[in-house]
Parts: structure tokens; sequence; C-alpha cells
């Protein structure tokens, strides 16, 4: 009879290693592309299968602490509202919804007051002026 012993091992092994929880990437004190922290917006039109228009407001919130958070309005209702972690690599947008393990990238680019995802998402960076 084989010596068991080895076997016991790698199964031992095999137990602890795909039993410890993987921790989640940081995302505090990571770089930032500073030309994104801000305010950005857009709007825009959804057709149904019935030809009804539904206007969504898109707000974007990014601020230096790693931290963002997205609103979408359905008309003048509160739709989506998503806090998350991010940093910035290259072109790349890294980022994480709060209370998941999920990290998602985007390609981004800045471009004067435009911050576009991919090919298609446009953003327009929303400049609040101060009256004194």
């Amino acid at each position: 009879m084989k010596n068991p012993f080895p076997y016991i091992i790698v199964g031992i092994t095999l137990v602890i290693a795909t039993s410890c929880d993987k921790l989640p990437e940081t995302f505090s004190d990571r770089d930032i592309d500073s030309r994104i922290i801000g305010t950005w917006t857009r709007s825009y039109m959804s057709k149904d299968m019935h030809n009804s228009m539904t206007i969504f407001h898109d707000t974007l919130w990014l601020g230096t602490g790693n931290q963002g958070r997205q609103v979408i309005y359905k008309f003048d209702d509160r739709d989506v509202v998503m806090d998350f972690s991010f940093y910035t690599i290259d072109t790349l947008f890294v980022f994480r919804p709060t209370g998941t393990e999920e990290t998602y990238k985007r390609t981004y680019k800045v471009s004067g007051d435009s911050l576009t995802f991919g090919k298609e998402i446009s953003y327009t960076k929303l400049i609040l002026l101060e009256l004194h």
C-alpha cells in the first residue's frame, strides 16, 4: 500500500488555500487624475417598445479621497444611487461599488469640460458659480 501522507498534506493545503478569503484591493490613497475631480452630468433619453420616451439625468461626483457617487434620475425620481471607490491609472478608471468586492475598469478620456468613458458615455463638467 502506498503512503497516504503526501495526499493528506496536499488535501489539507488545498482546503486551507481555498477557504481563505481574498482581501479586497484597497483604493484609498491611490492616484487620481486631477482633471476628473468634480461633478459631471449628462442627460439622455430611452425609447421603450411602445415608443414611449423616458428622460434620464445622470450626475457623477468624483472626489479627491478616492470616493465617488452616481445618481441617476428617471424624469424627476431617483432611479439609481451608487456610492463607489475609485482610482485612475493611465487611461483606466478603476472602481468598486460600495458593499461589493467586484472591481470594474473603464477607459476614460478628458477633453476640456468633457469626460468620456469608452467611446460613447460622455459627461459635461458641472460648473458651480458662487455669487457674492
